[in-house]
């Protein structure tokens, strides 16, 4: 019968030592499983910020095309105006070159005759 106590007290004792072993293995396990869920978590936060930062660069990218495309559009239409201001002053002086060029052509005939007549 001692043997059968004995027995007994060796199961127990190994049914103890692969629980506290089993207890062990759980609370670790527990352990890895809240990191695992912590750094989930910090995970899906960079996410929502790269996904914020995604959409303001774009945001960006977008305002600086329009902006862009106005300044562009407004210094066409400034460069247009110079050019018809050019074209206007130099039909302008054309015409002043040519009533000085008339002037000059009488006013010269006029002293030419005077003085040969």
């Amino acid at each position: 019968m001692d043997e059968i106590w004995s027995f007994i007290g060796g199961l127990l004792g190994a049914i103890t030592f692969v629980l506290a072993i089993a207890n062990r293995v759980g609370d670790r396990f527990m352990r890895i499983e809240l990191s695992v869920q912590e750094i989930k978590g910090k995970l899906e936060v960079q996410q929502e910020i790269n996904r914020d930062l995604r959409e303001t660069l774009a945001y960006y990218q977008n305002a600086s095309a329009e902006q862009l495309k106005h300044v562009r559009g407004r210094l066409e239409n400034r460069v247009k105006e110079l050019e018809d201001d050019l074209r206007a002053t130099i039909d302008s002086l054309d015409s002043s070159v040519s009533d000085l060029q008339g002037f000059l052509v009488k006013t010269t005939d006029f002293e030419a005759r005077g003085r040969n007549g």
